[in-house]
């Protein structure tokens, strides 16, 4: 039976107060609406990093595990008088061998299930195998947080911001919580970088990893 595995992270939902900051088309020239657009190309391809990664840990535990996207990964961005915010939906994982893949999280618990003790003898010391990959959610969360944030810092400079202007990614489950075991609505991953920081990072006026620590995160 597929499980879904989500990342429990994000999105803002584009209200009618955000969308009356956008600017008309003709305020935008066709230049930078390109720039703007090629960035959500990025954006993806991060998603699809941090997806591979995944795949990668799942293989160590499981070798013939298969893994694949549940939905298309969905990117949007609105212009704004505060710069430019992407609406990222991250997709859920599907895994066609999820018995395989919990039985080996089970035995990583309690590898007395694979190896029962015979009665009268002295139970073994359990040590947890640290490769083991006992929590596949919160691994494919950080590995798309970290993947978006390397894009940030690798292809937003051609991004048409002005001085005093912010680029924001909200970052969602893609159709929110799927079954009933999501007890409540996951909270919403904010990231935002001053167009300030970006063009001190792109003149090399600090590292990548200053210009790291100066994107603001935020989640409710």
């Amino acid at each position: 039976m597929a499980v879904r595995i989500i990342i429990l992270a994000t999105i803002v939902a584009a209200g009618s107060a955000v969308y009356a900051q956008t600017p008309s088309a003709a305020q935008v020239p066709p230049e930078a609406l390109h720039q703007a657009k090629v960035f959500e190309t990025s954006l993806k391809a991060a998603i699809e990093k941090a997806a591979g990664q995944l795949a990668d840990r799942a293989k160590e535990v499981v070798p013939d595990i298969s893994l694949s996207f549940e939905t298309a990964i969905r990117v949007n961005h609105a212009v704004l008088q505060t710069g430019l915010v992407y609406f990222v939906e991250v997709p859920g994982i599907e895994a066609t061998r999820m018995q395989l893949w919990d039985l080996s999280r089970r035995m990583s618990e309690n590898p007395r299930v694979a190896n029962p003790v015979r009665s009268g003898s002295v139970a073994p010391a359990i040590v947890p195998d640290p490769t083991m990959m006992t929590d596949p959610i919160k691994e494919y969360s950080e590995f798309t947080r970290q993947a978006l944030v390397d894009a940030m810092l690798d292809n937003a400079f051609a991004l048409p911001l002005k001085d005093g202007q912010t680029l924001t990614l909200v970052v969602g489950v893609a159709g929110g919580p799927p079954t009933a075991e999501i007890s409540q609505t996951p909270r919403k991953l904010y990231l935002t970088m001053k167009s300030e920081d970006l063009l001190t990072l792109r003149q090399g006026r600090i590292t990548r990893d200053e210009a790291r620590v100066l994107i603001k995160e935020s989640r409710y």
